[in-house]
Formats: C-alpha cells, structure tokens, sequence
C-alpha cells in the first residue's frame, strides 16, 4: 500500500488512565486500548504515513497492514488530500441505507467498540506474525454488533480475523455461511428475541400447561438447527450459546411458586442445548449463565429496560437506533477466544512450579508450622482456595512441582503430617518433584523442566515475591508468571483456558502418579542400561485403536510434540474418520514397568503404505518402546510394501528423529525413509520386553 494516509480531522483521543480512547464522532466509532497503541495514531499528523513507513516507524512490521487496516476502517485515517467532507457525507448515505434496507433492527460495523484485552504495544510484539481466523457469528442482533469487538479482540491474541455475521433465519444457514465464508469458526446464538419472547414476555400470562407447549416447541427449534450445525461442521469449532437470566423475573419473587416459572424454563432449555453438545468433540458451550455470574447480569443485559427477550441493548436515548452495551461485547469476545484456546491447546500449561511461603501457607512453615490451616482466618481461606485450585489443576493432567528457598528435612515432613486425612490441602505428595533448597529459583525452574522434559513456554511459575519472578523471567523469559496479588492467583487457575482441556481421560488425572514413577525409574537407572531396563520388567500391549481410546489419542496427537514424528494434530472429527476408513490402519500403546502403569502412550497411524503419524508420550522415551512399538504394529497383519515414513522436523522434536533408522527403514532424503522388506524391521529383545498384542 503506496497510499499515503493522514488523521481525520473529526479524530478524538482522550486518556483514562491505564487505557486511552480514540473516537471518530459523527461515525460513532471507537476504540479501547493501551495508551502507546491508541496513541500510534500521533503519527499521522500532520504529514501522514503510508504503510510501510508506519512499519518502520514503529518496527511493528509484522502488525503493520492490520493495524493500518483496523485505524482506516474507522476513518480514524484518511487518504491525504482526500475531500473528508465528502467522505464523510457518504459513509453516512451508506449507512442510512443500509438502516432502510435491513429494517429497524441493525448493527453497523464497529458501532460500539471495546476489547477484552486491550492491545498494547508489547502485546503484539511478543506475539510474533499475526495467524488468520475466520469467524462466521450466526445469530441475532446481539452477535451483529460483535464483528468489530471481536476482530480487534483477536489481534490482542495473535488473530488477524475476518468477522462475517449472518441472521439465524433458518438451518440452512450453517451450510451457506461455511460455503461463503470458509470459516475456522461458527458461533451460534438462538436468537434471543424470536426465540425467547413467546415464553420470557409472554410467562406472567400463560398456564403451566402453555408454558410447557411453548418451552417444547423452543427446544425443537434449537434442535433443529444445532443438528444442521453439527452436520456441517466437517472439523471446523462450533460455539453455542446458552440462555442467561434475566436480571429481573417476569414472575418477580414468587417464581418459586410456579412449578413451571422461569426457572424450570430455563433449566430444560440449558439442560437440551448441553445435552447436544455433550458427545460433538468440536462444539463447546458459550455459558451465559455463567458470564452472568462471573460479571453480573446487571451489567451485561438489558431487561430493567427493555422487554425480557431482548439482549444486551444500551438504553441511551441520545442514540435513537439500536446499539450494543459495550460490556456484553467485552465479555463475549473474550469467552470466545479462550474457547478456542481451549479446542485448539494452544498455549497449554503442562507443568506449575509453586513457591512455599506466602504461597501455599501464610508466613514461614520454619518458624509458624502448619496451625494455620486449623485458624478461621481470612488468609486461611485464601491459601486453602489456592490449594484446592491447584488440585482441580492436578486432576486435569497439568503437573505440580516445589521451588522454595527452605530447609526440605523441615518443611516436607511437617507438611506431610499437617496434611495426613485432609481433602482440602494439598500435600507433599501431589506434587511431581520438589525443589526445597537454597539455591537460585532460576537454576531450579531450570532443572525442574529439564527433569520433566517440557518446553519453558508450557510452564507457570507462582512466587508471591517480586524480585524470585523478576529473577526467573530473566532467565526463563518463555516461563509464564502470576503472583503479584495473591488475591487473583485462585480466579487465573480456575478460569485460564491453558489450564483446562476439552476432554478429561483417566491418564490426564494420573500424570503425576506416572510422573513420579518415572522419576523412581530414573533414580533407579544403573550404567548397564540394558541391565536397567530388563530390571523394569517392561509389558507392552499394542492394541488397535478403537472408538472407545478415541479421547485419549486425541489427546496423545494435540499435546505430543517431542515424540512427533509428523507434527499433525488431527482434530477428533478426523481422527473418528480415519477408524472407518478401510484403508487406515491404526494402533495404540500401552506400558507398565514395576513401578505402575504408564496408560495409553502411544498412537500409529498407516494410510496405505505409509506411517503417517507416530506419536509417544515423552514419559516413556527412557524406556526405549518406540521401535518395538514400530515392529509389533507393522508386522501385525498384512502389510503392503514398500512402506514409507517421513520426520518433520520441528523445533522440539530431535528424539523421534532416529526411529525409522532404528526400526530398519532406509533413508531416502529430505526425512523420509522406506521399508522395502519386511525381513528388515528390526528385532525386539523379548527378554527386556513382554509385549502382548490384540487385532
């Protein structure tokens, strides 16, 4: 873009503080950000910019064209020498046109902007390039005002989205908003007014009886169309929304009284909309009850304004045409993006590394021991709320360790003894490791992911101490960090979308109890290390891969990335597929040694005659499964040569580099590797390992 551009002559910029606004007044446009962003656009005057002299300018070059594009979409910038008059007198024909055309109900592109997170210079320079994501909003008038919060709200993540927004008019619509706008993404909101006005308006008027027929006929329609939107989806993720309260009862206090009043409505609607969600990998709740609840329903519905069925409408009179309550957008935006964190496991913490004092307890346990935990205090309650977010954590697969300048012989035992019949604390053994000594927190971070062989960026450390986190940021800048208000530490582990997963498996709530037994392996391991692994007594039973493992190789293929050999992560709609497609062949692993069982560790994939996916825990690299893994599941059945392979290299994945040579395959070049004999496939010592197969 050649073009030079220059700020609007009508461009507002006002400071609030920690947040800065820019507005362009006559076309009721506005943005939310930190004041260094806001602030960029200082530079379009009085000479102006073109695009990449804004991206030298603020070396931003990654973010450069979003930005600009997002600043002249708002005609906060305009082309220099431009008539701005003029300009001006068109957008706003256009938009009386587009008012007459639509009817009365209308949401105008960036009408009432805000941003869940706000952006901020840093926030976009520590992101790297922006990745696409195409947004499909299928719905009502609330989700119409959505496409520009949600766009800018996607940039502060790393999203150069493109928003289109569609009417729910009939089922059909899924289909056509897929054609047309190839989404990576479909939000589906019932529409609020057409949907819940015969009941919400109407309840105070009708019998038990009526309300029934109505509420029936409601769920008949979202089946409808949630079975359309499930057919369609082909892997792409659905967000659909639930029914929030209204903040006020048609049938004010005496709901109760009603065995069919409100809230028996909404329990069967909320309860159908899950209950269809329930087994679709790839459609999750929107819970607007539950944003209802975390921010007030007050603050982000309408209904002490307006009738019952409408949304989130602001109830300004000054602007007489229908607008968004900027803080449902906020809230919307926000949800959804941590949904889609959430399905796709981006970002996802593996491992907390959690400092002692002031963490965990109140005080030092050197000195004070451990009476705290039988006080009524309001510090008591805020380390057992700690505690207990942390086992949530645990339970969901997410590994707990120590760092803490203490005197281990004292705290660990005295904390053991403290914790000994008690559910709400944690003790010493939830933990993985600890790492209770005196040296520097980094040189433990350090030694911690080492140990548990994970990437730093898939690490929280919590240190209620300053200059710790200041310390181990500078040295572990890829190490996520929380713990300047404690006060906050329990919401970021309840509610991070990088601490949750979208399908809980037995093996995730036992990784730590796999983990210290890997761990008693390691400190068992002698310098004869054939010696060592016969002494494992090591079982394997490779198995084919059926529906019912289906979640946990998901899983194994979303989060597996040091023993990955094609860096794939198949999404569950594919991964189902594969099983009825004749011409895959797929296998899982299991392995136990004496110190426990690992679970489900592994996953091989063969289209044809090619292993077009090997993934294996990092748990049992140490054990050497890999190749006899290979071995059993290719000589199992018929097996059509010559079969191929191939290694993508990534960043993380240098151990799974040598597992077509081990197995006996020949290289060919550019990490791919054949197997043109089956003779070839190596042999498997059988005194080290007792593998047991199934078909």
């Amino acid at each position: 873009m050649s073009t030079r551009f220059v700020a609007s002559a009508h461009l507002q910029l006002a400071d609030l503080g920690d947040y800065s606004i820019a507005a362009h007044p006559f076309l009721l446009q506005r943005l939310v950000g930190k004041p260094a962003f806001v602030h960029l656009l200082d530079l379009f005057a009085p000479d102006g910019l073109t695009v990449d002299e804004f991206a030298e300018r603020t070396g931003l070059h990654e973010h450069a064209a979003a930005i600009f594009d997002l600043f002249e979409r708002r005609r906060f910038i305009v082309p220099a020498g431009a008539d701005e008059d003029e300009l001006l007198v068109d957008a706003l024909r256009l938009r009386a046109g587009d008012a007459a055309a639509r009817g009365p109900i209308v949401a105008h592109e960036g009408e009432s902007f805000y941003t869940p997170a706000p952006v901020s210079l840093d926030s976009l320079a520590s992101r790297g390039a922006l990745r696409p994501l195409a947004v499909s909003l299928v719905g009502g008038c609330a989700l119409e005002f959505l496409k520009e919060p949600l766009r800018t709200a996607a940039l502060a993540h790393g999203f150069d989205a493109r928003v289109a927004a569609r009417w729910a008019s009939s089922p059909e619509i899924f289909a056509r908003a897929i054609a047309e706008d190839a989404p990576d993404l479909i939000i589906y909101q019932p529409g609020t007014n057409s949907l819940l006005a015969p009941v919400w308006d109407e309840l105070p008027f009708l019998s038990d009886a009526e309300t029934v027929e109505r509420v029936q006929a409601m769920k008949e329609r979202v089946g409808l169309f949630l079975d359309a939107l499930a057919g369609d989806l082909a892997g792409r993720l659905a967000l659909v929304h639930n029914v929030a309260a209204p903040h006020l009862s048609p049938l004010g206090r005496t709901d109760f009284r009603r065995a069919h009043g409100l809230s028996w409505a909404l329990r069967e609607i909320n309860e159908f909309i899950a209950s269809k969600l329930r087994g679709q990998p790839n459609m999750l709740l929107v819970d607007e009850a539950a944003l209802a609840a975390r921010h007030g329903s007050a603050a982000l519905f309408d209904d002490v304004h307006f009738p019952f069925s409408h949304h989130g409408g602001a109830a300004d009179l000054r602007v007489d045409e229908p607008n968004q309550r900027p803080e449902l957008s906020l809230a919307l935006a926000a949800e959804y993006l941590s949904l889609h964190q959430l399905w796709t496991g981006a970002g996802r913490i593996k491992a907390i590394i959690c400092d002692l004092d002031g963490v965990l307890w109140p005080g030092l346990a050197a000195e004070s021991g451990f009476s705290w935990m039988s006080s009524d205090k309001t510090s008591t309650l805020l380390h057992l709320g700690i505690h207990q977010a942390l086992k949530i954590a645990k339970s969901r697969g997410v590994l707990l360790a120590t760092c803490s300048k203490n005197s281990e012989e004292t705290v660990v035992e005295a904390w053991r003894a403290a914790a000994r019949g008690r559910r709400d604390v944690l003790s010493p053994d939830d933990f993985a490791l600890h790492r209770i000594n005196w040296k520097r927190k980094s040189d433990n971070v350090q030694e911690i992911i080492e140990t548990l062989g994970i990437g730093a960026d898939s690490v929280l450390f919590i240190d209620d101490n300053a200059v710790e986190r200041a310390e181990v940021a500078a040295v572990q800048p890829a190490v996520r960090l929380l713990g300047e208000d404690l006060t906050q530490v329990r919401a970021a582990l309840l509610s991070d979308p990088a601490l949750e997963c979208n399908h809980a498996t037995a093996e995730s709530a036992q990784r730590t109890d796999m983990m210290r037994a890997q761990l008693a392996r390691s400190a068992a391991r002698s310098v004869d290390y054939p010696a060592f692994l016969k002494s494992l007594s090591i079982r394997m039973k490779v198995a084919a891969l059926t529906p019912a493992a289906l979640d946990r190789a998901h899983e194994l293929v979303q989060r597996t990335n040091q023993f990955n050999t094609s860096l794939v992560r198949y999404d569950y709609e594919t991964l189902s597929g594969m099983l009825r497609d004749p011409a895959v062949v797929a296998h899982t692993l299991e392995v136990e040694d004496k110190f426990g069982a690992y679970g489900m560790v592994g996953v091989i994939i063969r289209v044809a005659n090619e292993v077009r996916l090997f993934v294996m825990s990092c748990r049992v690299i140490g054990l050497n499964v890999a190749v006899p893994f290979l071995v059993t599941a290719l000589r199992q059945g018929e097996l059509p040569l010559p079969v191929t392979g191939t290694i993508v290299e990534g960043s993380r994945n240098q151990p799974c580099r040598g597992l077509f040579a081990d197995a006996g395959f020949t290289a060919t070049g550019d990490g791919r590797f054949i197997l043109r004999d089956r003779a070839q496939l190596a042999a498997v010592d059988e005194s080290i390992y007792a593998i047991s197969r199934e078909p």
